[in-house]
């Protein structure tokens, strides 16, 4: 492949989102992290809880998650998928404000900011 060609496909290559804005509602009420969203804002208006669930552990080694709750709704429960080693969840998140930072060492669920009411 030449060397414009190459660069023709790099241009056209899009960055994934790394913020996301999710709005579980009726329809919609889990979701699993994919390993570059990792700014999530919620805003859960769904009569029901929501569940939010973060990457595998291993694969997301590094990695920062930051979640945060817009507007006071219905709880969201951030989990992991049950391969972290001592995990300090599940999160319930449903106050105006509360949020959650935690970060992977390839092994646990490290919880770096716990501002949940």
């Amino acid at each position: 492949m030449g060397k414009l060609a190459r660069e023709t496909i790099d241009a056209g290559v899009a960055e994934p989102q790394k913020s996301i804005f999710w709005a579980p509602d009726t329809g919609d009420l889990t979701k699993t992290l994919a390993l570059y969203e990792q700014h999530i804002e919620l805003d859960c208006t769904a009569a029901e809880a929501a569940t939010l669930t973060l990457p595998p552990v291993s694969h997301a080694r590094g990695l920062t998650f930051t979640i945060f709750m817009r507007t006071a709704g219905a709880a969201v429960t951030v989990q992991d998928q049950d391969d972290s080693t001592d995990f300090q969840g599940d999160y319930t998140v449903d106050a105006a404000n509360d949020k959650l930072v935690v970060r992977s060492d390839g092994r646990s669920w490290i919880e770096v900011t716990n501002e949940i009411a």
